[in-house]
């Protein structure tokens, strides 16, 4: 269900997988570049159906100013997708947080990167993009 570290660049490394992180049915891995100075927390939640995923992103947003300060905003791809782009809460870091459904999983992926350097959009939509064909090809 997962992306590779080559679908997100040459210089990417692969964290350790986590199975069924903090305790829900799921998966979590995470990317940085070399230097660890980008990093992508990958997230895959599974729900019992559908309907319940598609609720669950969109519920996810009023949970995320722990994450990331800025205004959701609507983000195009999966069902219920947002984006939210801004610096973390302590300031230490640029955050981007996308949320959205496939089926029945819903994908969290937070970009993090140095104060004043957010991943490009361009960027986060080929990934978000990469990951929802994945759980697409994997997930029933």
């Amino acid at each position: 269900m997962l992306i590779s570290a080559s679908d997100i660049g040459a210089d990417t490394t692969l964290g350790p997988p986590q199975q069924n992180p903090g305790g829900v049915a799921g998966v979590a891995v995470t990317f940085s570049n070399n230097a660890k100075t980008h990093t992508i927390d990958d997230l895959l939640v599974v729900f019992t159906d559908p309907a319940a995923a598609a609720q669950g992103a969109k519920d996810r947003p009023a949970s995320l100013s722990k994450y990331v300060t800025g205004a959701p905003q609507p983000f195009s791809v999966g069902t219920n997708g947002i984006i939210v782009v801004g610096p973390s809460p302590d300031n230490t870091k640029s955050v981007t947080y996308v949320v959205f459904a496939e089926g029945k999983v819903v994908v969290d992926l937070e970009f993090d990167s140095g104060p004043n350097d957010a991943a490009p959009q361009d960027f986060v939509l080929d990934v978000a993009k990469k990951q929802d064909e994945a759980v697409k090809s994997r997930v029933s």
